[in-house]
């Protein structure tokens, strides 16, 4: 009777189908990588997941943590952008309200899972779809039969399951399962087992090059999977942990959990990417290179994170922490309770890296600042870190928003408290300074730090640099502009500690020039990187410092995009004048608004020292070799003007007055057209005195202008 319920609903939901209101078809949540917001929980009553949903997240998996379906687990997604679609949900039902529901909405189920609800019977809940226009299928949903009666249900119909899990009804276990016909968009090799151990199924899943759709281990032990031909990559597959450790693994993978099970707080799931390409591969990277834990984050200062893995995550951070002791001495600068010149004990005595109160000398806090920042001295950060007081410190990291960040023990000596940060945190840190925090000492709190140019800065970002610069085609000239106008203020982050466990931190703030029409215009970014307990040394520190420039690179390219298809504007001068009895040579400048004479920008021509209330001539010629049938430049002795030179050809003339201050201005606005970028306009000045030579001329310097921007 049930089998036969279940067909007639599908028949008449197929039949629903063809009415109006139609929608385009969502692509599988377990298909699906676009990067989304998800959530993940075990131990959920129904009024939890009302309130998650309340939320704006969406079920795409639920299962029963108990035979009797007192608590369920479920895995959500933001109901938006690429998984933005209209849905329903059922639990705790019976199966005349869920098959009327269905009937009611035209809707069909994604997933259905079943329990014993004792004197109530069997118990159901559902995530449901609308099976109307382009989400159409055809479907059937079976429950309370075997797994092989289901799998020979799949084969009669020509059908495959995408959802199916065991419920038992007394000492009885059957099975429920929903099936989409397996034709057209919907065609995917597909296999089903039941009862395998979990060391045979990667065997299986290599036999059929598949990855696992659904997963459910049995209370004996052995697991029930769906699987499909592998088409998303990457994936993962986990059983035995916790809750938290299932969290933890999406966390450092870059994952989001699509089937997720709670057996008496053992957890099993499965994960397929929730990264962007650029967070793929730097992922991709560290976690080929440490065992440890590891993450990366960037953010352009007040503007988006543009990537980040595990950018919340609480790590031993190491010397990095000195950046927020090096902030709050720099605060107390500004507000005037301390001075960059004020006198600083500081106890030189060491016991391994650990600073010991021996043998004092006294050194001025901005020497203390710049050795705790530079070299990552331990006394000097003591010093500092005694001198405002541990309390304050963590005051001012709260007081930043940095909440995931304290300091617990002295930095240098080790636990047996670690010390805390997470790279969202520094970056706020570095925002702050970014956007003045710091007032005018901004410029001061980088320069006590390790700096864009020094050899412990460069490293691994030198690299991409240099890699970067070579596939994008710049110059030697643009490579060398380009690295003179980025800007970078870093501290990094190094312990060893027993037994075998290496913590690794780079965080800083960084400065990149884009070229525009109106000049180089910095775009300014915080970034950084962790590994946190890995056991080699050597692969930690090639994890951290490989993140933290590898997920600079596009914005190094985007940066040097700019570079190469910039014409830099200048100004050239061009030979000498010639002036009257005892009078200065005129000169003839040029000066630009913006940082160089761009199309659409400002730029006045300038003449200086020529005679006073003179009339004079500016002219404009597009060429410095020829003038007609004459060849450049030309002696213009021939014509009673010894010592004077011509230089540009005269296309275009215009007359001016030197008035009483001996010279002129011309200002105007190159016009913002890109034919004109890189031409060569040359202009010289003629200026009438009597005492120059026999025709009563001055002449000034020639001038060559030309227009840069953008091509």
């Amino acid at each position: 009777m049930r089998l036969h319920l279940a067909r007639v609903l599908a028949f008449l939901v197929s039949l629903a189908a063809l009415l109006p209101g139609a929608s385009a078809q969502a692509i599988d949540d377990r298909d699906n990588t676009a990067k989304v917001a998800w959530r993940t929980y075990a131990g959920q009553t129904f009024g939890d997941i009302q309130t998650t949903v309340a939320a704006g997240y969406r079920i795409v998996d639920i299962k029963t943590d108990d035979p009797f379906g007192t608590r369920l687990s479920a895995s959500y997604v933001q109901n938006a952008g690429a998984y933005s679609q209209s849905w329903w949900y059922q639990i705790d039902v019976d199966l005349a309200a869920l098959s009327s529901y269905m009937l009611v909405n035209s809707l069909r189920p994604t997933k259905i899972i079943c329990w014993d609800g004792g004197f109530r019977g069997t118990r159901f809940a559902a995530i449901l779809t609308p099976n109307t226009g382009a989400n159409h299928k055809t479907f059937w949903w079976y429950f309370g039969v075997s797994n092989q009666a289901l799998l020979n249900s799949c084969t009669t119909n020509g059908a495959r399951l995408v959802s199916w899990d065991e419920y038992a009804i007394g000492p009885v276990t059957y099975a429920v399962g929903v099936m989409i016909a397996n034709t057209g968009a919907d065609q995917r090799s597909w296999w089903m087992y039941w009862n395998q151990s979990f060391a045979n199924l990667g065997n299986l899943l290599g036999q059929n090059q598949a990855r696992l759709y659904a997963m459910q281990q049995n209370p004996w032990g052995t697991f029930n999977v769906l699987m499909v031909r592998d088409t998303v990559a990457p994936w993962w597959y986990w059983s035995g942990s916790t809750a938290a450790g299932i969290l933890d693994l999406a966390n450092q993978w870059g994952a989001r959990v699509i089937d997720f099970q709670n057996v008496r707080g053992i957890c099993h799931a499965i994960f397929v990417n929730d990264s962007t390409p650029l967070e793929r591969r730097v992922a991709d990277l560290m976690g080929s290179t440490t065992d440890g834990s590891y993450g990366f984050y960037l953010k352009r200062v007040n503007g988006p994170v543009l990537a980040a893995l595990q950018g919340d995550r609480i790590f031993e951070p190491a010397s990095t922490l000195k950046t927020l002791i090096h902030f709050h001495a720099m605060r107390e600068v500004v507000q005037n309770r301390a001075a960059l010149t004020d006198p600083m004990t500081v106890y030189t005595g060491v016991v391994g890296t650990c600073p010991v109160p021996l043998s004092p000398v006294v050194e001025t806090l901005d020497v203390v600042l710049r050795r705790m920042m530079e070299v990552s001295d331990n006394n000097r950060t003591m010093s500092a870190a005694d001198r405002f007081g541990v309390g304050n410190l963590n005051a001012t990291a709260l007081a930043l928003g940095m909440n995931g960040t304290r300091i617990n023990h002295t930095i240098g000596c080790g636990g047996p408290i670690p010390n805390q940060l997470t790279l969202a945190d520094i970056g706020r840190l570095h925002e702050a300074v970014a956007n003045g925090a710091l007032g005018a000492e901004r410029g001061t709190f980088y320069e006590l730090m390790l700096e864009f140019g020094n050899s412990y800065a460069l490293g691994q970002l030198d690299t991409v640099i240099a890699q970067e610069s070579a596939s994008v085609g710049l110059t030697a000239t643009q490579l060398a502009g380009f690295r003179a106008s980025c800007r970078q203020a870093f501290k990094g982050g190094a312990y060893s500690l027993v037994p075998s466990r290496e913590y690794r931190t780079w965080a800083s703030w960084l400065s990149l020039p884009f070229y525009t029409s109106a000049g180089i215009v910095a775009r300014e970014y915080v970034t950084g990187a962790f590994v946190d307990s890995g056991s080699n040394a050597a692969n930690a520190v090639a994890a951290a410092s490989r993140g933290a420039a590898e997920v600079l690179r596009e914005e190094v390219r985007a940066a040097m995009l700019t570079w190469r298809d910039h014409v830099s504007g200048y100004f050239a001068l061009i030979g000498g004048g010639c002036a009257g009895f005892r009078m200065p040579i005129p000169h003839l400048a040029g000066t630009s608004a913006a940082p160089e004479p761009n199309i659409g920008t400002q730029i006045t021509w300038t003449l200086q020292a020529a005679r006073t209330n003179s009339v004079a001539v500016l002219y404009l010629g597009a060429s410095n070799s020829v003038w007609g049938s004459q060849r450049l430049p030309l002696n213009l002795a021939f014509v009673g003007m010894p010592n004077c030179t011509l230089y540009v050809s005269v296309d275009t003339s215009f007359g001016f007055s030197t008035g009483s201050r001996g010279g002129f201005d011309l200002t105007f606005t190159i016009p913002n057209d890109a034919a004109l970028i890189g031409s060569h306009n040359y202009t010289q000045v003629a200026i009438a005195d009597p005492t120059a030579n026999a025709l009563g001329i001055a002449h000034s310097n020639a001038l060559d202008t030309v227009p840069g921007g953008q091509r």
